[in-house]
């Protein structure tokens, strides 16, 4: 219910009163159960875009039964600040996403990162370095394992939890096209 009188009015323009219309939305949300709901409330519904990986997967189930089994479309890999790259087999399962990564849709740098101790995890202090020996500039295979291993410590229990425990979540990997395209790979091992 609108409130406030302003924006009601402002609605109201657009939108009017519709009885029949809003019997039927509360007869099917009254149901017993909400299975189906987004089918019986929009019957020419397609298909649902929405995040299927990631911590998102966990709602995959209750999509799936809210939407009487319509296929879930991931168009996108992104993040609040860009998109990264796309999901070119829209009409996949959500367990069988990938994405192609599409360089110049986002601009990530990196900052050159060594260590006073010479060890590469969280408990050591970085030790600060000129930008111009920065590991992409030289395109070491070292600048890569130490991307990984810090992206892959920055992402969520959830994430953690499927990469390690249960090992539902493969090794993540970065590739680097460079202008001659070839490309160059690295994986992130567990030890």
């Amino acid at each position: 219910m609108i409130n406030d009188s302003m924006v009601r009015e402002a609605v109201m323009k657009i939108l009017k009163p519709n009885p029949k219309l809003a019997d039927f939305i509360k007869v099917e949300c009254s149901r017993g159960s909400w299975k189906g709901i987004i089918t019986r409330l929009w019957p020419n519904t397609k298909y649902i875009d929405e995040i299927v990986t990631g911590t998102m997967s966990q709602y995959i189930p209750t999509v799936d039964c809210y939407s009487s089994g319509l296929p879930l479309v991931c168009t996108m890999y992104a993040s609040s600040e860009c998109y990264f790259g796309v999901n070119l087999s829209h009409l996949c399962q959500p367990s069988e996403v990938s994405y192609t990564l599409i360089p110049t849709m986002a601009y990530l740098g990196f900052l050159p990162v060594n260590w006073k101790d010479g060890g590469t995890d969280s408990h050591s202090e970085p030790r600060p370095e000129d930008p111009k020996s920065a590991p992409q500039i030289r395109g070491t295979h070292r600048f890569f394992e130490d991307c990984c291993l810090t992206m892959e410590e920055s992402l969520n229990s959830v994430y953690r939890q499927g990469r390690v425990s249960d090992k539902s979540i493969g090794p993540l990997e970065i590739k680097m096209v460079e202008s001659e395209a070839s490309i160059t790979s690295t994986r992130h091992h567990d030890a």
